[in-house]
């Protein structure tokens, strides 16, 4: 049975289409390439994650010290890359409202730049 995509699942795709029609060709070579090395790394990643020996493994992870330590590793590091990352949003607003900001020396639109990387 053949189940229709929502209309808003759509727009997304359409809308890096229309990005990638102004974009230089290097940008459809990254593109390209991620597609390339994704496709068959999520599928090893998959099967690998599916086998038994990794089920066997990971029934027991969660009473290993490694692991919750490891979780903790991640968490503060998250937090504090969450952190830097407003700490160098706010110093960028503070340049653009004293008019401080580096002006863009390329002929492509910031938003439509943006729009392509937020996908």
């Amino acid at each position: 049975m053949h189940v229709p995509m929502p209309m808003t699942m759509s727009v997304p795709l359409l809308t890096v289409l229309r990005a990638l029609a102004h974009c230089s060709k290097s940008y459809l070579i990254v593109i390209s390439a991620g597609i390339a090395f994704n496709m068959p790394n999520g599928f090893l990643l998959t099967a690998s994650l599916m086998s038994a020996s990794t089920a066997a493994y990971l029934s027991h992870m969660l009473f290993s010290p490694h692991f919750w330590v490891g979780i903790v590793m991640w968490v503060v590091r998250f937090a504090g890359n969450v952190y830097h990352d407003e700490i160098l949003l706010n110093i960028r607003h503070r340049a653009i409202a004293k008019g401080k900001a580096k002006e863009p020396d390329n002929d492509i639109d910031d938003k439509q730049h943006y729009k392509l990387e937020s996908y």
